[in-house]
């Protein structure tokens, strides 16, 4: 038996008066069987599935980040280049317009220029030039027109 310390009460007359609580107190016996800690090797393999779809998931998403991350800078160095190979043709005489020759061009780009003949334009006499710039599966054309005035 457990003596616990006395409770205060109050009637209605506000006198005071203790009382004694008392408790038992038992010991109860567990089965070591019933009360286990720890997961079972089923929750184990099936947490492992879920964890290793999930990581597969991620890392696809992460794969597909990565891999077109350098398209930016392919595709501004692209346009850079098509500008460049552009201005250089149109700044050429009208009657000797010849294609794009261009040095230090990256790895990997491939460069076309296409001068169309002559042709009237709102009744000027214009030659278009096309430069169209390559690299794997990125394409960039670029239009120009030298008028001969």
């Amino acid at each position: 038996m457990l003596l616990l310390p006395p409770a205060l009460f109050m009637n209605k007359n506000k006198t005071c008066r203790f009382e004694f609580i008392r408790t038992t107190t038992r010991i109860i016996r567990v089965n070591s069987n019933q009360h286990q800690s720890g997961i079972t090797l089923i929750e184990l393999i099936i947490s492992m599935v879920i964890i290793s779809i999930s990581l597969t998931g991620i890392f696809t998403v992460m794969n597909l980040t990565v891999s077109h991350s350098a398209d930016p800078v392919i595709y501004h160095q692209a346009i850079s280049l098509a500008e460049a190979c552009l201005e250089e043709v149109l700044l050429e005489p009208y009657a000797s317009l010849s294609s794009c020759t261009l040095s230090n061009v990256p790895a990997n780009y491939n460069i076309a220029t296409n001068i169309s003949s002559p042709s009237s334009l709102s009744g000027v006499t214009v030659k278009k030039v096309l430069v169209t710039v390559t690299h794997g599966s990125t394409q960039i054309e670029l239009t120009g027109y030298k008028a001969d005035y």
